[in-house]
């Protein structure tokens, strides 16, 4: 599957959300964002896969930003 190379977009202001976490549920993942503009937590059941590109992206750029 394809890998997101950006952040998930909010679906009210279109802004990058942060990946928050996912939680385990049968084959897919409960995945939470939070959209720091519109000021609300999104949850997603997506599958694993997609969770794990999600929260590798997010790791990315957090080294990226502390260096």
């Amino acid at each position: 599957s394809d890998k997101p190379t950006e952040p998930a977009p909010c679906p009210k202001c279109h802004s990058g959300m942060i990946y928050v976490t996912s939680i385990p549920r049968h084959s897919l993942k409960r995945t939470t964002f939070v959209c720091y503009v519109c000021r609300q937590t999104r949850s997603y059941m997506l599958a694993s896969e997609m969770a794990e590109a999600y929260a590798e992206l997010a790791a990315s750029a957090s080294v990226a930003n502390a260096s």
